[in-house]
């Protein structure tokens, strides 16, 4: 750690005690340690040469502003003209094609985002992770002394110096074949549409058909042509799932770009549904990381939201919602579709930005529309608003957006509420466990779903129909809920004695129980590749090492408590590497978050097999100085692992013996480990973590 600003601006000696060192203490001036690894500094010559390219920038912005208006002026005639020539109509694509190469994203035109998350302060959040890591490397590491180094060094050592840019288009744009176009938009309706029904699907067919029929119109009307591009680049994603390398998801997507600017424009219902629909492919379906784009495009999207009056409880069609993006659609259809579509903007909203850990866009006190119906597209026009909604009672998209909003809670109460963070600790707990029992009441509803059996008798269709992909985000629910946060910061493992639970065995269970589905799912060929994905995948992997290094070290100073099976530990930590390589192989910025992975499970592994194979735990320090070193702090007879209800009773325990820690007697871990290398050995090994456990064997056996 570095001197204090004051400190260092006077270069005068620092003690660089915190919160405040001793001399600005004595000053009474304010303390200030800079973050070395968000706080930039920058050479005066770096700056100057900056300013100096920003001016001829500029200058370069007004010449072209000023000869391209009559182009710009022209290409809006063409767009809204019925009829047009075959050279304008080329020359348009063409002005069009350039605008997409020279600006992949559309949507900061609205003004400069930052290229990476960890490149701005201001822009990551408690909730994010990055400081996660931190904490996690002061658990599992002790010889690091800063905070961010691990993080620092190697996500600015993976950044990729240029975005990737997009697929060239042909000119002129065509509509795509009818016999390609219709596979990609059925598998669009039988994935995303589950748990994103943005769009009326008798209305977009019946566009569909239109269009075939004139392909005049594909090029007319923009707002149509954008929607069945985005669909075709959505449903390229699950149809080519098991040879995707994004190329035919890419190619549609840039497409639909070269409209998104005309349809953001209309400022109604067919500018959130292009946005959305925009999100939806960015968070879901990109090889790229697109969150700082997402954050500002439902930014737009709130705006939109909050003028046309989509959160309050509409009871009749507002005038800038008669028209969609697919057409007109049935009177009878149109309320329940604003509510679609608003709640599709509030799920998307909160994925990105409790991702980022950014504030909530809407807060949900301010929220007063009510969930749309569980009913198919097919029956929507047989409900009257305010009817009660017929079989079945809940759907994906419902399913979905329930966990949203508990996901809003945890949020709001865990991370962002000053109120809640200054309560007692009793409190604090109390409202921990309201949200933990409204987690597994949702869990329950999962039995509601029409959801495939995993018998292989029926094939899987989308992973939103795979049980695992509930009990999945489940278990990453109880990850955010449970993981140290500004309302229970880290104690370095230390749980206050007046929770009756272990949060360290509930964060390490819930984390295996998270890679374990996500590996079905992976299996099934039912895993989206995002950065969504990576993120919660990296965070249960994190997580898992920070309940590992925190174990170990409450086992050392002399808590009697649960500790994991080292074994246990190091087949997860492989399988954590295993599969954040599967993602890797597909997107290559990810390798950042892989080597920090496995930098910090080596430390965890180290730090737990002290405590692992010292059959004796009579020779541990005391904790906060109580007990003798021969006595233990908790009585041998109580029953450390008994609950009152937060670790899940469907948890795989079998590992934890009987009689609380028999199962690290050396003679007994002794052939374990001896079978467990020999078949690491015969087949050929697993990677770092297998040499690391190697090597654990042979210093125990020759001590």
């Amino acid at each position: 750690m570095h001197a204090c600003e004051r400190c260092y601006s006077r270069k005068t000696k620092c003690d660089r005690r915190l919160p405040q060192c001793t001399s600005c203490i004595k000053s009474k001036v304010s303390c200030r340690y800079q973050n070395k690894r968000r706080d930039r500094q920058l050479q005066q010559g770096y700056l100057k040469s900056v300013e100096a390219k920003l001016k001829l920038l500029e200058q370069e912005n007004e010449e072209l502003r000023r000869s391209s208006g009559v182009h710009v002026s022209l290409l809006d005639q063409s767009t809204l003209a019925p009829s047009q020539s075959p050279e304008s109509t080329r020359d348009s694509v063409q002005h069009l094609h350039h605008r997409v190469d020279a600006q992949p994203s559309p949507v900061q035109s609205g003004g400069p985002t930052q290229q990476s998350p960890s490149e701005e302060a201001r822009y990551l959040g408690s909730s994010n992770g990055v400081d996660f890591v931190d904490v996690v490397e002061r658990v599992v590491d002790s010889s690091s002394h800063s905070t961010g180094g691990l993080f620092g060094r190697v996500t600015d050592s993976h950044r990729a110096p240029d975005r990737v840019a997009l697929p060239a288009i042909s000119e002129p744009v065509a509509l795509v074949d009818h016999a390609v176009a219709m596979p990609l938009i059925e598998s669009y309706f039988e994935h995303w549409h589950l748990t994103f029904p943005l769009l009326y699907r008798p209305a977009f067919m019946e566009m569909v058909r239109h269009m075939y029929a004139d392909p005049l119109i594909y090029h007319q009307d923009a707002a149509g042509a954008f929607a069945f591009d985005i669909v075709l680049a959505l449903g390229s994603v699950p149809s080519k799932r098991a040879d995707w390398g994004s190329g035919h998801a890419e190619s549609h997507f840039a497409r639909a770009l070269t409209r998104l600017d005309r349809v953001s424009s209309f400022r109604d219902i067919r500018s959130l549904q292009a946005l959305l629909l925009y999100c939806k492919y960015g968070i879901h379906a990109s090889l790229r990381d697109t969150s700082s784009e997402m954050w500002e495009a439902l930014g737009k999207a709130t705006r939109l939201c909050v003028e046309i009056g989509l959160h309050h409880n509409p009871s009749t069609t507002s005038s800038r919602c008669a028209l969609h993006i697919t057409g007109q659609i049935s009177p009878a259809v149109q309320v329940e579709i604003q509510r679609r579509c608003f709640w599709c903007y509030y799920n998307l909203d909160r994925i990105v930005n409790i991702s980022l850990g950014r504030p909530l866009a809407l807060h949900d006190d301010d929220i007063h529309v009510p969930l749309p119906s569980a009913a198919d597209d097919d029956a929507l026009d047989q409900i009257s608003p305010g009817a009660v909604p017929p079989t079945p009672t809940t759907s994906p998209f419902l399913q979905h957006t329930q966990y949203r909003r508990i996901q809003s809670k945890i949020h709001r109460c865990m991370y962002t509420s000053r109120l809640i963070q200054e309560l007692p600790l009793t409190q604090r707990q109390a409202i921990r466990r309201e949200i933990f029992e409204e987690l597994q009441a949702w869990r329950q509803n999962i039995e509601l779903l029409p959801l495939s059996p995993l018998d292989n008798s029926h094939p899987i269709s989308s992973s939103y129909l795979h049980p695992s992909w509930y009990e999945a985000i489940y278990h990453s629910g109880c990850l955010l809920l449970f993981r140290p946060s500004a309302t229970f910061p880290a104690m370095e493992g230390l749980e206050p004695d007046q929770d009756k639970d272990d949060v360290l065995q509930i964060i390490w269970t819930s984390s295996r129980h998270v890679l374990s589905k996500y590996s079905e799912l992976l299996r099934a060929r039912h895993l989206n590749y995002s950065w969504v994905c990576l993120y919660t995948i990296f965070m249960a992997g994190l997580a898992n090492v920070y309940s590992v290094g925190c174990c170990a070290r409450r086992r050392k100073r002399g808590v009697v408590a649960f500790l994991p099976s080292f074994w246990d530990v190091v087949s997860d930590f492989r399988d954590y590497s295993n599969m954040l390589t599967a993602i890797c192989e597909r997107w290559a910025d990810a390798r950042g978050s892989r080597e920090i992975f496995n930098s910090l499970s080596q430390s965890a592994l180290k730090e737990l097999a002290g405590p692992s194979f010292r059959g004796d735990i009579s020779r541990a320090e005391p904790a906060n100085g109580q007990g003798t070193a021969g006595t233990p702090l908790i009585d041998q007879t109580e029953q450390p692992f008994a609950t009152s209800g937060f670790v899940d009773t469907d948890m795989s325990l079998d590992h934890l013996p009987e009689d609380g820690f028999a199962e690290f007697e050396p003679a007994f871990d002794f052939q374990q480990m001896f079978q467990e290398m020999q078949s690491s050995i015969n087949t050929g090994g697993y990677g770092q973590t297998d040499e690391v456990m190697l090597g654990f064997s042979q210093e125990w056996f020759e001590r």
